[in-house]
């Protein structure tokens, strides 16, 4: 056996050979015993005499480098190749030999078959080309992988927070925190119980989104009731506006992996965080934190690629909200929405928090309300909901084995852990009483999606489960906060700073960097100057063929 190995080693890239039989004896795992050897050698040396002489030279080395015992077998097991792929590969890359061993006929050239496309040409069993009417090999287009969202040029950084620091203050977290409602505006709509008898034997069909339900709500800085409330503030004590997709992103930070980013901007003592249209904060990933078997750039369907499946996710995620609501709205005693986007979006919230500690400042906070549902407790009254829509991983399709919805929470939870956690932070800021997660999957195109099921779940309970608290959140909501009002109170001129909460893609790190514009607005720019260059070479293509046109017909 250490023979036919140090051939197979030394002799692939020789000549074609026969092997001789193995003697070992009957239950015994190893190498044979001396005697046994001994015959193996014998056998062997017809094979022996036809290698050459260099080759030989070295089996010989190699055969008095090796010990005696079970080194042979360690070397198999280190370089991990097996003895029939070491036969099976020197049998293939032999070159055309026609050595005659002794007492034997001689052998016939190999032939160099392609076993990667099967028999003939053009795949498995089948001729193809032209004469088989298959298409010819297209070449795979280049695919880019996801970049960052934030374009750093002029800016300056000012700290780094990393994420395990940020998890370790949060265990060590004694902050106070007191939560004050301070309006209620519009009515939610009443929540569609017929869509909990959804399941993955009997599933709905969703349909698109109205257009009224795509509408995206103002920022802090645009929003009129934040801008009445913020001066109606007394004091000294610094104010921070936030909508509830900017802080939730704060919150969850530690669990994200994908890239984000949220503009601050400072006026006096005031500072709006908002989010902007290259932040991707609104962005629903899919099994973002699935590093073993998640969605990459790098897929070769287009549909599947992770960019692909978060632009899909979002949508699906209004879809599922303009499904799970009728038109009717709950009899809620709040105050009549007097700004431009009326109609078009939820109940809005607006909360105060006042945050203690050694610096204090105060948090007003808008969040949403999707919808309400009769108190079976107390009658007259509505539980506040929040919808969600979890989007199944195209690539896995294991909800169609799963019986249970309950089942696949638990899967679910670990592969959107800052998804979750988001949806989680954005529940507990608008005070709702119920979370209503829908359960989505394709049907057969990325087009179409079915409902599969609903998972309703208490913000708190479900926080308990994957370890998402408000003490957590808070904690690195007030971290992160708190260094931002120390950085831009440097960095403030005349009256006024520009920051930026940066997170990139694969990194775990927050950054907070000073600089005016994210630096998309100059790509936005470059990019409207090439559409207006080929906008101008089209109309003028266009004229010369009209005047070519008239000379014709003169």
């Amino acid at each position: 056996q250490k023979i036919q190995f140090l051939y197979f080693i030394e002799s692939k890239k020789g000549m074609t050979f026969q092997l001789p039989e193995l003697y070992c004896e009957e239950g015994i795992f190893g190498p044979p015993s001396d005697s046994k050897l001994s015959a193996v050698f014998a056998d062997a040396k017809h094979v022996v005499d036809g290698l050459k002489s260099a080759a030989l030279d070295r089996a010989t080395h190699r055969w008095s480098a090796l010990d005696s015992g079970n080194d042979w077998w360690d070397y198999v097991v280190l370089n991990k190749r097996s003895l029939e792929e070491l036969r099976d590969e020197a049998a293939i890359t032999a070159p055309v030999t026609s050595f005659r061993p002794q007492g034997g006929r001689a052998m016939q050239p190999r032939k160099h078959y392609d076993f990667s496309r099967g028999r003939g040409r053009g795949g498995n069993n089948g001729r193809g080309g032209k004469r088989g009417g298959r298409s010819t090999y297209q070449p795979r287009e280049e695919i880019t992988p996801m970049r960052d969202t934030f374009v750093m040029k002029d800016g300056e950084r000012l700290r780094d927070f990393d994420f395990d620091d940020l998890v370790k203050r949060g265990k060590q977290f004694d902050t106070s925190v007191v939560v004050t409602d301070l309006k209620l505006c519009g009515l939610p709509r009443v929540y569609a119980t017929e869509v909990e008898r959804a399941r993955i034997t009997a599933p709905r069909k969703l349909q698109e989104c109205p257009e009224t339900m795509k509408f995206k709500g103002p920022t802090a800085f645009q929003d009129p009731v934040l801008r009445l409330m913020v001066r109606s503030i007394e004091g000294d004590l610094p104010v921070i506006v936030a909508t509830e997709e900017a802080l939730s992103s704060l919150m969850a930070c530690t669990r994200s992996i994908h890239a984000w980013h949220i503009k601050c901007f400072r006026f006096k003592r005031f500072t709006f965080l908002e989010t902007v249209e290259h932040g991707k904060t609104d962005v629903e990933w899919v099994a973002e934190t699935n590093t073993m078997n998640g969605p990459s750039e790098t897929a070769i369907m287009t549909e599947n690629r992770a960019s692909a499946l978060g632009a899909e996710s979002t949508a699906v995620a209004k879809e599922f909200v303009a499904h799970s609501i009728l038109k009717t709205t709950c009899n809620i005693s709040t105050e009549k929405r007097h700004d431009d986007f009326k109609g078009m979006t939820p109940m809005f919230r607006y909360r105060r928090y006042d945050i203690g500690g050694s610096s204090p400042f105060i948090v007003l906070v808008r969040s949403e309300i999707d919808a309400g549902t009769p108190n079976p407790q107390k009658p007259n009254s509505f539980l506040y909901l929040r919808l969600f829509g979890l989007l199944e991983h195209a690539a896995s399709h294991q909800w169609q084995d799963t019986s249970a919805a309950s089942n696949i929470l638990t899967t679910e939870l670990k592969h959107n852990s800052f998804k979750v956690a988001r949806w989680i932070a954005r529940s507990v800021l608008s005070g709702a009483d119920l979370m209503k997660i829908g359960l989505i999957s394709r049907n057969k195109t990325a087009n179409q999606h079915n409902l599969v099921g609903i998972i309703s779940q208490d913000p708190t309970t479900l926080g308990s489960q994957v370890g998402v608290t408000s003490a957590t959140l808070w904690s690195n909501a007030i971290a992160l906060l708190t260094a931002l009002l120390q950085e831009s109170e440097k960095c403030m001129v005349n009256g006024q700073a520009n920051l930026f909460f940066v997170k990139n893609a694969n990194n775990n790190v927050i950054e907070l960097i000073s600089q005016d514009t994210d630096g998309n607005d100059d790509n936005d720019e470059e990019e409207e100057e090439e559409e207006g260059e080929e906008e101008e070479e089209e109309e003028e293509e266009e004229d010369e063929g009209e005047d070519e046109d008239e000379e014709g017909d003169e």
